[in-house]
């Protein structure tokens, strides 16, 4: 008279075919495991859901590149300029008060500080968050190595 293990003595009632309900997360909690998690897609093109693209490059790491290679273009110029200046006149510089000494001396000191600057910018680049660093890293590589240069310079000619 009993139906498997029910002692109340009615059937068991039939199971019933549902479809398994969503799992939703409870209160106060974020639907997501963290800020800024993708979440699944379910199907591709789905609204709303997508994979991360490529990075992009650094805005202020190819500022930083660019003012390395102004830094250093302006370098040669000012080298060259005094080149020339020199040949003409061997005794041009012997003056530290002539104004060829000061203007050249200007422009070495200018081509210094957009080296700081570069090497500024290439260091925000190399912070960024979700940036390529290829662009940073050689900025801070060249305008790392114009101010090497520019003390070197500075200490070779106050030592002649």
């Amino acid at each position: 008279m009993t139906q498997g293990n029910d002692p109340s003595g009615y059937p068991r009632p039939p199971q019933a075919q549902y479809p398994p309900q969503a799992q939703y997360p409870q209160y106060g909690q974020p639907p997501y495991p963290q800020y800024g998690a993708y979440p699944p897609a379910q199907y591709p093109g789905a609204p709303g859901h997508y994979a991360p693209g490529p990075l992009k490059h650094s805005g202020l790491g190819i500022i930083s590149l660019l003012l390395a290679i102004l830094s250093g273009v302006g370098f040669v110029a000012t080298m060259v300029v005094a080149a020339v200046i020199v040949g003409d006149n061997p005794t041009a510089f012997d003056d530290e008060d002539a104004p060829a000494t000061m203007i050249l001396g200007g422009c070495a000191v200018l081509c210094a500080l957009v080296n700081l600057l570069g090497v500024g910018l290439a260091i925000g680049g190399l912070v960024e968050k979700n940036r390529k660093k290829v662009f940073p890293t050689i900025g801070l590589i060249f305008n790392g190595l114009g101010i090497l240069l520019l003390v070197a310079l500075a200490i070779l000619g106050s030592i002649g």
